[in-house]
């Protein structure tokens, strides 16, 4: 009768494990996804804005946009993008409307210094810049898109870029304010992996068996099967009156134990038959 109670328990509780297990499986492994998000914040500095000198935006720069441009000189006009999405991903960004440029090539490259979100601001203040693993955008029609490698450097944790115009001759490009899908992540969802202090349990607690475990008899005789009420309780082990499991007339079985003292679970198999216990 000990053994039928602990096989009754341990049933119910290997249910809910496989329950668990199935849910965990359906939420954990996702297919690879896409997010489009919004810039956090953005600028863009005027080199014509220097030691104080108040110089107006150019004419062709858009109202709460961004603005790129350069002389023969150099940059003349840089922009500045902060932005909390995962890599790798594409940056989407609209060329103003009524601005067609020519000649353009804009390139953006990781932020190696703070920036305060700004409109038309001062030389000074702009973002300095790591020439090394810059992407060239590539435009079509009207649109300019970078394809951010996961290697492109982060900054604090997010992705923090200028947009400098790289071409060959003098240009300059202006974007419309990015829109709340300027960037799309593209990349594959990523799973917390657990430490050994930080274990999640799967499963049933050690509170759910009995204080004191039924321990099995592998030489009390089998329950008369005459005995039908035994069959609407559900408990009982049936076979033969007088066999008994010790005279090996009984098939084989299996048990899955909780070691309260390694805080681990045993799995057996009986050892007259095949058998395996897997963990998971």
């Amino acid at each position: 009768m000990g053994g039928s109670h602990l096989d009754a328990t341990l049933t119910r509780r290997v249910r809910r494990v496989l329950i668990v297990f199935g849910v965990l499986v359906a939420v954990l492994m996702p297919g690879v996804r896409t997010r489009a998000d919004s810039a956090d914040q953005q600028g863009w500095w005027n080199k014509l804005r220097q030691s104080g000198v108040p110089a107006p935006a150019p004419p062709d720069a858009p109202d709460g946009g961004l603005y790129v441009a350069a002389d023969p000189s150099g940059p003349s006009a840089i922009a500045a993008l902060r932005f909390s999405g995962d890599l790798p991903g594409t940056l989407k960004l609209k060329v103003a409307p009524s601005n067609a440029p020519t000649g353009t090539s804009v390139s953006v490259f990781p932020a190696t210094s703070a920036w305060t979100p700004v409109q038309n601001g001062n030389w000074e203040d702009a973002p300095t810049f790591n020439g090394a693993g810059s992407v060239t955008g590539k435009l079509d029609g009207t649109t300019m898109t970078w394809t951010l490698p996961a290697s492109f450097p982060r900054r604090g944790g997010v992705v923090d870029l200028v947009l400098v115009e790289t071409g060959a001759t003098a240009a300059q490009t202006p974007f419309a304010k990015p829109g709340a899908d300027a960037f799309t992540s593209t990349a594959p969802p990523t799973t917390a992996v657990a430490t050994p202090d930080e274990t999640p349990f799967i499963g049933f607690a050690p509170n759910d068996f009995p204080t004191a475990e039924p321990q099995l008899d592998t030489n009390a005789p089998a329950t008369d099967t005459t005995d039908t009420t035994l069959f609407a309780a559900g408990s009982g082990t049936f076979a033969e009156p007088g066999a008994t499991f010790g005279n090996g007339s009984l098939g084989g079985y299996q048990a899955i134990r909780w070691d309260a003292v390694n805080n681990v679970y045993w799995g057996a198999s009986e050892s007259r038959k095949d058998g395996c216990a897997i963990g998971y």
